[in-house]
This record gives C-alpha cells, sequence and structure tokens, in this order.
C-alpha cells in the first residue's frame, strides 16, 4: 500500500501516460483517493459503453466538442461542461467530430482505483491479441462493458477505412 502524501504537486508535463492518452496526475498509484487525468481524444477515439462498479466517473471537457452517452442519452459537452455518471450507470464518449482536432479533457474518478487497470493493461503484452485478457482486467477494476463504443452505435468510421 503506497503511503497517502500530506499534498501533492504535479507539473504541467508530470505524470504517468497510459494507453497513450491519459495522463494521471493522481491516483491510487501514488497514494490518492481519487483518479485525476487529462486526456486527449482524437476522432473516434472513446471506451465501449460501460459501467463502474465502485466509481463515479466524470468528465470536464477543456478543449473541443465531447460527445458523451449516459444512461441512454447523448448530450454534447463543450469547453467547461462537466458531466458524471455515477456507479452502475452506463456510460461512453468520443470525439465524434472528424473536423475538430483532438478534444482535451480532464476524467476524475472517485475512488481511485482505474490507473491500476490502465497500468495492467500496459504491463501485460498479450492483451492486445488476447480480449479475454482485457476482461480479465476489467473484471478486477470493477469495469463491465455492456455496450458498443459511440462510433459503432452510430455508423462512424475513420476517414479513409472502410467507407
Amino acid at each position: 500500500m503506497v503511503k497517502k502524501p500530506q499534498a501533492r504537486i504535479v507539473r504541467r508535463n508530470e505524470g504517468k501516460i497510459y494507453a497513450n492518452q491519459w495522463l494521471f496526475k493522481e491516483g491510487s498509484l501514488t497514494g490518492g483517493d481519487f483518479d485525476f487525468m487529462v486526456g486527449n481524444m482524437d476522432y473516434l477515439i472513446g471506451p465501449p459503453l460501460h459501467v463502474h462498479q465502485e466509481q463515479t466517473d466524470s468528465f470536464f471537457v477543456l478543449e473541443g466538442v465531447l460527445t458523451i452517452q449516459i444512461g441512454d442519452e447523448l448530450f454534447e459537452l463543450l469547453p467547461g461542461d462537466f458531466a458524471t455518471a455515477r456507479p452502475g450507470v452506463p456510460h461512453t464518449f468520443a470525439n465524434t467530430d472528424p473536423n475538430q482536432p483532438p478534444v482535451k479533457l480532464a476524467n476524475f474518478m472517485t475512488p481511485s482505483g482505474i490507473d491500476c487497470y490502465f497500468n495492467d493493461i500496459a504491463m501485460d503484452s498479450e492483451v492486445e491479441r488476447d480480449p479475454r485478457g482485457r476482461a480479465k482486467f476489467e473484471e478486477a477494476a470493477g469495469l463491465t462493458v455492456v455496450g458498443p463504443t459511440l462510433a459503432e452505435k452510430l455508423g462512424l468510421q475513420l476517414i479513409g477505412k472502410g467507407g
């Protein structure tokens, strides 16, 4: 168990990068009570519809327009907009506009622990070749996939690929 610091300062370019898009500033691996990360979401990048067993997942858009699904509803979040999904509520998100640069957002999760999920996946070289490998990490993290990505749901394709 990591000893919890009384205070923590993480400078602009500091943190741990996971999945080539999330810069973790705070999390369980640093002794934090919550996960705080900043991400840049390229066109159609985003997770499948999922639920967290114990974590509240919150989003704050810094730049661009982020499409988010919470439950059955779709929303477009603009810079300065905030959204949250409580434990057990299906949600997903993506940059669905091919004409905008990556969407920059801050993601807060309470309690912490999702950083362990990303770390475990990064440390397992087989996970990309075997979807069951990812499922074991998802289960350990209290994360359950319950539907498709927004790209799949909306019938969107990467420009120049298959369409």
